[in-house]
């Protein structure tokens, strides 16, 4: 990771993995991915077979770039832990969309990203339906207390989830 790789070198990477089908794990942590990256990683999962774990942290990707993954997730049912801790994403509506459908996914890192209120709310509304998480991190996000209480309801009533790790916010007075 932290390469910085420029976007035809990221071309070039998405091309050579399409011929690996055999690839289970992806991590390109800390690369400027951006939107563009985001973008032909979505393209990938389109065509992968067998990956598992992808890891885009840290990588500037914004709610186009987010938008863009989601919708390869809703086909996509091999993919089981996504960390897209460290980047832009503030709207994380279609990304809980698409998890309300595929529930192969079992590990979301949402960690400092610029996720508020309505995120929250959002989150809160997927995990009414979704049943599969085991991880879900969305620490040092601005949810604030109000929509800390959204996603609490959300896990209260969600109770066949066995959570192993469950990160929220440092809430003050809930």
């Amino acid at each position: 990771g932290y390469c910085e790789l420029e976007i035809e070198e990221i071309k070039c990477i998405g091309e050579a993995l399409k011929a690996n089908k055999e690839l289970t794990q992806l991590n390109l942590e800390g690369n400027e991915l951006r939107n563009e990256g985001a973008e032909i990683i979505a393209k990938l999962l389109k065509t992968s077979i067998l990956l598992e774990d992808l890891n885009l942290r840290a990588n500037t990707i914004k709610n186009q770039g987010a938008e863009l993954l989601s919708e390869v997730l809703r086909t996509n049912r091999q993919l089981t832990k996504l960390d897209l801790s460290g980047n832009m994403i503030r709207n994380i509506s279609a990304i809980c969309g698409t998890l309300k459908v595929n529930k192969k996914l079992v590990e979301l890192n949402m960690d400092n990203n610029k996720i508020c209120y309505e995120g929250a709310k959002s989150i809160g509304k997927l995990l009414k339906t979704n049943m599969s998480f085991k991880e879900l991190d969305l620490s040092f996000n601005d949810i604030g207390n109000q929509g800390a209480k959204f996603v609490g309801k959300a896990l209260k009533n969600n109770r066949p989830v066995s959570y192993t790790h469950l990160t929220l916010p440092t809430i003050c007075s809930v």
